[in-house]
């Protein structure tokens, strides 16, 4: 064999060992190319309510990577998403849901939509005392999953705007007596909530300097005002902006309010007064306050009761004349100037059809027509012609047929059985309505009648 033959063999030989010392051909790295979420969009109705997501990552040849990690992320505040891909609604809104595997990433849009499933309003049940009163209305919307969806759409509506009305913004207004139904309405589900209202009309007022008293014709009493000595009789000294329930449950036929204390008189003859109590007005035998109806003392049947600012006086079915608590000026009309705890009789043995009295005085009219009136009269507000206290009754001076008389701080007006009305005592700022400010001491007929 020749050299070079051999050399040829050698040298392919070395050439098939280094060939095989380097082994086979490693495979290309698997790198994630692309990611697909899935679902592509995801539409929530509740607070709460979950989705769950899922993500494909493929590789550069388009086969899909099995176990390849994936970061999740949430942009927009309307939901949250878990390190394994649970979408949590948090809020009503949109939110976008990333999610990133190497260098490839993908997203998915989130809407909570916070569909209505119920309303509660308020207040479901409603009582105007007055007509023209008005109560606002609000209605807390809540989705399927019982969150309260902040600023929904709410669709007001009454079942009869004769009787009441209700605005776009829930403020119900009272129109005339009667039942209604307020109804208030939200999104497609239609949730809804009723509240009934009846309007029940007031048969008398009586209003004195900071509150006010009235009956139902139901027999109900309502004050509103202050409430500082309990003058309301809720039980409370809280100031009332709207009328509240006199308590007691008892059935009112009238209610007299004044300054510091309120009376009344029940449809069964019996007298109770509330307030202030320390000159012995409310007619209980003490001077304690009183947030409740105490019952006046005496066991009498009352037609009428008058508080007045520091006394009250009544009269009752017998047509007899009481007056109890201060007395410094003889308004209590018993002949003294001694306070009286409970009622006592007002002198004279007169036949009352009414009384009326104020802070230091008192008038009344007899069954027969006559006017008497009795306490301080140093403006002339008795009308006997003179400017002397009186503590027994006095007759109004002149012949007139009294109907009615009505006391006022330092003046007193009445009208006569042929519909005149008269006024005596102070004429500061022309309030007994003569055309003067001049002091009358006697009756003086009021211009235009």
């Amino acid at each position: 064999m020749h050299d070079w033959s051999m050399r040829y063999i050698r040298l392919t030989a070395v050439l098939l060992l280094a060939a095989c010392a380097r082994g086979p051909t490693a495979p290309p790295t698997l790198v994630a190319t692309s990611i697909t979420v899935s679902p592509t969009s995801v539409s929530l109705n509740a607070i709460g309510e979950t989705r769950q997501l899922t993500a494909t990552v493929t590789d550069q040849n388009g086969a899909t990577m099995t176990g390849a990690s994936v970061i999740w992320g949430a942009t927009g505040g309307a939901a949250t998403v878990s390190s394994a891909g649970l979408v949590t609604a948090i809020t009503g809104g949109v939110a976008t849901i990333t999610a990133i595997s190497g260098s490839a990433g993908g997203t998915v849009s989130v809407t909570v939509l916070q569909v209505a499933a119920s309303i509660a309003l308020s207040d479901t049940v409603l009582t105007f005392t007055l007509l023209g009163d008005t109560t606002q209305l609000s209605a807390t919307v809540k989705d399927t999953g019982g969150a309260v969806i902040s600023n929904p759409t709410v669709t007001w509506s009454s079942s009869d705007t004769a009787v009441a009305t209700v605005s776009e913004t829930g403020l119900v207004t009272s129109v005339t007596g009667g039942a209604v139904t307020i109804t208030a309405k939200s999104g497609s589900a239609s949730a809804s909530a009723s509240a009934t209202i009846t309007v029940v009309a007031l048969v008398m007022v009586s209003a004195d300097r900071n509150h006010t008293c009235g009956v139902m014709i139901t027999g109900e009493a309502y004050c509103w005002g202050y409430n500082g000595n309990g003058q309301l009789g809720d039980g409370t000294t809280a100031q009332r902006i709207n009328p509240v329930l006199v308590s007691g449950g008892h059935s009112w036929a009238s209610v007299s309010a004044d300054r510091l204390h309120t009376c009344g008189v029940t449809t069964a003859g019996e007298a109770y007064c509330w307030g202030s109590n320390d000159s012995g007005r409310l007619g209980d035998g003490t001077t304690a306050q009183r947030i409740n109806p105490v019952l006046v003392s005496g066991g009498n049947s009352w037609a009428s009761v008058s508080a007045g600012g520091d006394h009250t006086c009544g009269v009752t079915t017998a047509s007899e004349a009481y007056c109890w608590g201060y007395n410094d000026n003889g308004q209590l009309g018993d002949g003294t100037t001694r306070v009286h705890l409970g009622p006592h009789k007002v002198s004279g043995g007169h036949s009352w059809a009414s009384v009326s009295a104020d802070q230091n005085h008192t008038c009344g009219v007899t069954t027969t027509g006559e006017a008497y009136c009795w306490g301080e009269n140093d403006s002339g507000q008795l009308g006997d012609g003179t400017t002397a206290n009186r503590t027994n009754p006095m007759m109004v001076s002149g012949v007139y047929s009294w109907a009615s008389v009505s006391t006022g701080l330092l003046h007193t007006c009445g009208v006569t059985t042929t519909g005149k009305a008269y006024c005596w005592g102070s004429n500061d700022n022309g309030r007994l309505g003569d055309g003067t400010t001049i002091n009358r001491f006697a009756p003086g007929k009021v211009g235009g009648w």
